[in-house]
């Protein structure tokens, strides 16, 4: 029941369709063109295979199954390489890849500003099956020209609960306005029957939006996010180390508070201690994110821990610049790169449901 379905088309027929040779030799020797398994040969194993050994492999085959020479050779290794590209125009790139990979890219708004929505359904319908939704959105940087913005999903039907990627939205700006489109994109695809929780780095952008679009989720605030934001601003203010400490001490503790009650006296408690800058700073842009964030809070709302953080995010940034080979590229190739990224994602998933790990389902699951 869990188990995902494959898509119609694949990265693989994309080269296909991209990087096909054409064209007929114009030197004397006879041409004959390379079959289509020797392209596929080709595309799968140039780059870690040199044309000698390709010859040698291929001798009792005919020629159409051999390499021609060692410039096609290096030609397949070259776009097999993280540095290829698609094509000469990245704005029609993206538009041919929408067409190709069957419901993967859900909008592309190219003006003012480039926006683009996208995500396997089946990994957002996983949610169907979690008795309790927690998802993170954060916003990464360093991939390209470019911000990435992914919403993960903690897999609560595995013991493991691996966090994956269900999500993404390409943007140029980070305006509320973009995450407000990505939502409404999402609502149209993500159908949840359980309690959903959403952590956040409590940017008022992506708060806002959210909150418009989905007034029944519950949304909190993450630990780490509050503690440098504390930070950024005693800098900004010309304040000591000495003071972030304080600062960020107290704030952790009324973080540990366990109810609403106890809240509200360690504040009554600290707040005369603060400068009168730092209590205007709390008051306007810390409490709301507080309240949403603190021990008690984070019990009452189905989460066990006491503390949140948008770490399962950062985990995933981290898989998905590694995944990219730690360098920036163009938004076309970071499309295709996280569909493959989910790909792999998705086939884990159908090896666990099916009891070939790397996952567990977990008893509540086996139950049903």
């Amino acid at each position: 029941m869990l188990k995902l379905q494959k898509s119609t088309k694949n990265s693989k027929q994309w080269y296909a369709l991209c990087f096909l040779c054409t064209g007929n030799s114009k030197s004397n020797q006879n041409f004959l063109s390379a079959a289509p398994s020797l392209r596929s040969k080709l595309r799968d194993t140039a780059p870690r295979i040199s044309f000698k050994d390709m010859v040698i492999q291929s001798a009792a085959e005919e020629v159409q199954f051999q390499p021609r020479n060692g410039n096609q050779v290096h030609y397949y290794k070259s776009i097999s390489t993280p540095e290829r590209k698609l094509g000469s125009d990245m704005m029609v790139t993206l538009h041919e890849l929408a067409y190709s990979i069957t419901d993967f890219v859900w909008s592309i708004r190219t003006y003012p500003d480039l926006v683009v929505c996208f995500g396997i359904p089946s990994l957002l319908n996983v949610t169907e099956h979690c008795h309790f939704v927690l998802l993170s959105y954060d916003t990464t940087f360093n991939l390209g020209d470019f911000y990435l913005s992914v919403l993960a999903l903690k897999l609560s039907v595995f013991d493991e609960a691996p966090t994956i990627p269900v999500s993404f939205v390409i943007h140029d700006r980070k305006f509320e306005s973009v995450h407000y489109e990505f939502c409404q994109q999402l609502s149209r695809r993500l159908k949840v029957r359980s309690q959903v929780v959403l952590v956040t780095d409590g940017e008022a952008a992506i708060v806002s939006a959210f909150r418009e679009s989905y007034p029944q989720w519950v949304l909190v605030n993450c630990w780490n996010h509050i503690m440098s934001d504390i930070e950024m601003w005693v800098k900004r203010h010309e304040g000591k180390g000495c003071d972030a400490a304080v600062y960020k001490s107290n704030v952790r503790e009324m973080l540990n508070c366990q109810s609403a009650a106890e809240l509200t006296s360690k504040m009554s408690t600290l707040e005369p201690t603060w400068s009168e800058s730092f209590q205007m700073y709390y008051n306007s842009y810390l409490v709301d994110r507080v309240e949403t964030a603190y021990a008690g809070y984070l019990h009452s709302v189905g989460l066990r821990n006491d503390t949140i953080t948008t770490n399962m995010s950062e985990s995933l940034n981290f898989v998905i610049k590694q995944f990219q080979g730690w360098k920036e590229n163009t938004p076309d190739l970071c499309l295709l790169s996280l569909y493959r990224l989910q790909l792999y994602y998705q086939t884990l998933i159908n090896r666990s449901v099916d009891g070939f790990g790397p996952f567990s389902l977990s008893a509540d699951q086996n139950a049903g």
